[in-house]
């Protein structure tokens, strides 16, 4: 952790030298986790085999501590990337300065492109998590953009047609872009590492929806995709387009997000 404040509170001290610092690290735990398990194996006899990875195995809980170093790694390298982008790009993802903004979509993916290299000597597997954790971030910044409007509504709205429609067109294509990107990677994801950004997509069509006496029809596919979408949440997306008041909302809208009268998202629990 003081390695991460040091590197935060100056980082023209560290320069390139933290991400490095950070692969080796993350590298090093799991070496240590399996030179740990490989003593067990040669040299413990009093261990039964099926005792091994049990509950009293402290071989594998002090591996397992090690992988705990890993993941931490591996979390501050995307935060990092984060950091990186946060400020002049992420922040204004969805809103007016994004509409004109062409070249938004390029500096995030030669960003992505250039912090990949830069992990070229990160384990395979551990190259595979950071990708993925950086997909779904990536994600949830555009879904921040969707939800701006959640604390101080009518922050931004949308609310000429052509103006939708161009918010549209263009978010499908850096959507396309960045599908394009992350699926050119993916040789490197485990089967169970999906790329996938159709809530993006499903939300787009929320804000293109040409008619809104028609629009539940775009809803209702959004919250089947995702319905842990909460009642203020989906207003907050229905506002940038300004043209849904509030109690035109209550009234046609938010019931799409209840089952059986009870919030979706609470429903689970």
């Amino acid at each position: 952790m003081k390695f991460r404040e040091t590197h935060y509170k100056n980082p023209d001290k560290l320069k390139n030298n933290y991400t490095i610092r950070l692969v080796a690290t993350a590298n090093d735990s799991h070496r240590l986790r399996d030179c740990v398990l490989s003593i067990r194996d040669r040299f413990d006899t009093s261990m039964d085999s099926d005792e091994k990875n049990g509950p009293n195995d402290q071989y594998k809980a002090l591996g397992d501590k090690f992988i705990l170093i890993n993941d931490l790694c591996l979390d501050f390298i995307i935060d990092d990337m984060i950091k990186c982008l946060d400020e002049q790009y992420f922040k204004i993802l969805l809103t007016k300065d994004w509409l004109v903004n062409d070249a938004l979509i390029t500096t995030i993916i030669e960003t992505s492109v250039d912090y990949m290299s830069d992990l070229v000597n990160l384990r395979p597997e551990s190259q595979a998590t950071i990708l993925y954790k950086w997909h779904n971030r990536i994600k949830v910044e555009y879904m921040k953009g969707f939800f701006q409007n959640l604390k101080v509504m009518r922050k931004c709205v949308f609310s000429e047609a052509n103006e939708r429609n161009l918010f549209y067109k263009k978010l499908n294509k850096e959507i396309d872009s960045l599908d394009a990107w992350f699926k050119n990677m993916s040789k490197q994801l485990t089967d169970e590492m999906v790329i996938d950004f159709e809530i993006l997509r499903l939300m787009n069509k929320v804000i293109k929806a040409e008619d809104v006496d028609f629009i539940g029809v775009e809803i209702g596919a959004l919250i089947r995709k995702s319905s842990d979408i909460t009642s203020e949440m989906l207003y907050a997306l229905l506002s940038l387009r300004g043209d849904i008041s509030k109690s035109d909302y209550k009234e046609k809208y938010e019931d799409y997000c209840l089952v059986d009268g009870v919030q979706a998202s609470d429903s689970k629990g």
